[in-house]
């Protein structure tokens, strides 16, 4: 979420726009949004993460992966950690 919020702010590109400037800047990322949903149901494939990204995403998996109902604070600890290492 980090990631999308510091590239809105570039796209807004002002501290404190106008209303209508930052009306029009979600409408642009609404259209984008709503367009890349509909290119995921005809079929194509999203667009690829950074490698970042992908790392963190299938780290998470894997935690996720090995998720027992017993130890949930080892759980969000993991999730944490993972978490922190790329902040």
């Amino acid at each position: 979420m980090k990631g999308w919020h510091r590239a809105f702010n570039n796209r807004v590109s002002i501290k404190h726009p106008t209303i209508t400037k930052l009306s029009k800047c979600i409408l642009r990322e609404q259209t984008k949004f709503e367009l890349d949903i509909e290119r995921i149901r005809v079929g194509q494939e999203p667009k690829s993460k950074k490698k970042i990204y992908a790392t963190l995403d299938s780290r998470l998996k894997r935690i996720a992966a090995t998720y027992n109902f017993e130890s949930v604070n080892d759980y969000l600890a993991c999730v944490a950690a993972n978490v922190k290492l790329n902040s």
